[in-house]
């Protein structure tokens, strides 16, 4: 076998390896903004409350997006996925996104309890 046939198989293999992983960034990403949007769309009326949540979640699930495909055009993707949502997806998204936040918010805060309990303190 010659090195360019070589070569040649050499990258295609490690192309089709970063495929499904490109793909899996892409729907992390859109999956993420469903969110964000979802949030955004959920009336908060003049809950300051319902504000603040409706931020927490739009910043988590930004960092999701970016964190999976830090180079998105997230401009074109929110356009994208906006332009597919229905009422019924945005409902069901408050929901599985809600959890999310809930289960996240417990882990951070149950980890940050474990930490204080501990008496870690940053050095001087």
């Amino acid at each position: 076998m010659s090195r360019t046939l070589l070569a040649a198989a050499a990258l295609a293999a490690s192309l089709a390896a970063a495929i499904p992983s490109a793909y899996a960034d892409e729907a992390t990403a859109s999956r993420s903004v469903q969110c964000i949007l979802a949030f955004s769309a959920a009336p908060r009326g003049s809950n300051p409350q319902a504000s603040q949540a409706v931020a927490i979640a739009t910043n988590f699930f930004a960092g999701q997006a970016f964190g999976a495909a830090p180079d998105i055009d997230l401009t074109a993707l929110m356009r994208r996925e906006a332009s597919r949502m229905t009422v019924p997806q945005i409902r069901t998204l408050l929901a599985e996104c809600g959890s999310e936040i809930q289960k996240r918010s417990g882990q951070l805060n149950a980890a940050a309890k474990a930490v204080l309990a501990e008496g870690i303190k940053p050095k001087p």
